[in-house]
């Protein structure tokens, strides 16, 4: 008899341990689905795809009104596409794509003499007087800047073909600015390529159309901003 009840015991507890184990599992994944990925449609895939969250939030100067669910918010959510590895930022509201993060591509370094990983840095520059790239041919208004990652100089280059079109400028100074999160005067440091904006937006502080915005981080408190790339101030 109490063989009998001793086996009842531990039946009971395999089969309570066997009925909270598919529970818990499921609580995990979609804990993981939940709040880790968001299916978007990506600007470079051109289909429907997850995206996985990458770090905090980008926090915003003035509320954005987001061009989809029309939206008011003071932060976007960066996230990185499963299938191409694409980075883009999302509304937090209806998790809509409002921009993507530039990619880095390969040229010739003017200073190096070599072909190097360069990555774009925020707005171009817009040509006084058109010139023809002296790579592709083709008659441009304006170059694109874009950082060598071996040496940091700044390279001018053709937005079509990607390859060095002019000499080096200076590199930009140090940004200062009233951080939004912190609200104390910083200066920023710049992360990588800027971001290109799905509509274009009107930065609040030089009223100026922007359709791409500079990324940098406080070097107070970390958080990611995004900076007019006309008067390097926080959008």
């Amino acid at each position: 008899m109490r063989k009998g009840i001793i086996l009842g015991c531990l039946l009971s507890f395999l089969c309570l341990g066997l009925a909270y184990r598919p529970v818990l599992a499921q609580e995990k994944h979609l804990g993981h689905e939940h709040v880790s990925s968001t299916e978007i449609k990506c600007p470079d895939c051109k289909v429907k795809t997850t995206a996985i969250k990458k770090g905090g939030g980008i926090t915003l100067e003035k509320e954005m009104l987001c061009p989809e669910c029309k939206g008011k918010g003071t932060t976007l959510d960066p996230h990185v596409c499963e299938k191409c590895g694409g980075e883009v930022v999302l509304c937090p509201k209806c998790a809509a794509v409002v921009a993507k993060v530039a990619k880095p591509v390969e040229m010739k370094c003017p200073d190096c003499k070599e072909t190097v990983t360069a990555i774009k840095k925020g707005g171009g520059v817009t040509l006084q007087k058109e010139m023809v790239c002296p790579n592709c041919k083709t008659k441009l208004g304006e170059l694109g800047v874009f950082a060598c990652e071996k040496c940091g100089k700044d390279i001018l280059a053709c937005p079509i073909c990607k390859e060095h079109a002019a000499p080096e400028i200076l590199p930009e100074k140090a940004v200062e600015f009233h951080c939004p999160a912190c609200g104390e005067k910083v200066t920023a440091i710049k992360k990588g390529g800027g971001v290109t904006l799905e509509k274009t937006h009107i930065c609040g502080q030089c009223k100026k159309p922007i359709s791409e915005a500079e990324l940098h981080t406080c070097e107070k408190c970390g958080k990611d901003l995004l900076l007019c790339p006309h008067c390097k101030q926080p959008l």
